[in-house]
C-alpha cells in the first residue's frame, strides 16, 4: 500500500513507500552484470532500527501518592513525560507502582514530546510505593524504554 509519508522526529518517512515490507527480492540482469538480492526484514533488524532511532528519548516521572480525606480520596498516580522525540508512533505505556504490585497499561495512538501521560494506581494508602517504574512499548518490536525512579518522601 502506497502512502504519501508521516512526520517522525520532523523528517518524512514512508513517503511513497510499501509499509511492513518483510522481504524484498530484487533480480538485476544486463549484458554486463547480473545479480540477485534477497533481504528479510526480521525482528533483529526491526529492534535495531527502533534503538537507533528512539535512542536520545528520555523519560521523567511526577509522583503522587494517595491522599484521603473526608469528602475525598485520590489514588496514586504517576504522570510520564517523555522528551528527546518530537513524537512517538503508537505505543503502550507500563507503570508499576512497587507497593502494589500490579501494572497499568494504556495505549496512545501517538505520544507528543513535553506532553504527560498519567497512570492511576489504587487509592490504598497501606499499599506504600518505595519506587515506579514506567516502560514504553511499541507494536511488532521488543524494543522497549525503561525508566525506573525511586519515590521520594
Amino acid at each position: 500500500m502506497l502512502k504519501p509519508g508521516i512526520e517522525l522526529g520532523g523528517e518524512i518517512i514512508d513517503g511513497q513507500t510499501a509499509t511492513h515490507v518483510k522481504r524484498a527480492d530484487l533480480i538485476l540482469l544486463s549484458p554486463k552484470y547480473s545479480t540477485s538480492i534477497a533481504y528479510e526484514y526480521g525482528q533483529k533488524e526491526r529492534d535495531a532500527d527502533y534503538e537507533t532511532i528512539f535512542k536520545n528519548v528520555k523519560l521523567t516521572a511526577r509522583y503522587s501518592e494517595v491522599t484521603s480525606g473526608i469528602f475525598d480520596n485520590w489514588a496514586r498516580s504517576a504522570t510520564i513525560y517523555m522528551q528527546g522525540f518530537t513524537r512517538l508512533p503508537p505505543c503502550t505505556l507500563s507503570v508499576t507502582f512497587d507497593g502494589e504490585g500490579k501494572t497499568y497499561d494504556a495505549s496512545d495512538s501517538g505520544w507528543t514530546e513535553g506532553n504527560g501521560w498519567t497512570i492511576y494506581g489504587n487509592n490504598k494508602s497501606a499499599d506504600r510505593c518505595q519506587s515506579i517504574r514506567a516502560e514504553v512499548s511499541f507494536p511488532r518490536t521488543n524494543f522497549k524504554i525503561i525508566k525506573t525512579w525511586d519515590v521520594n518522601r
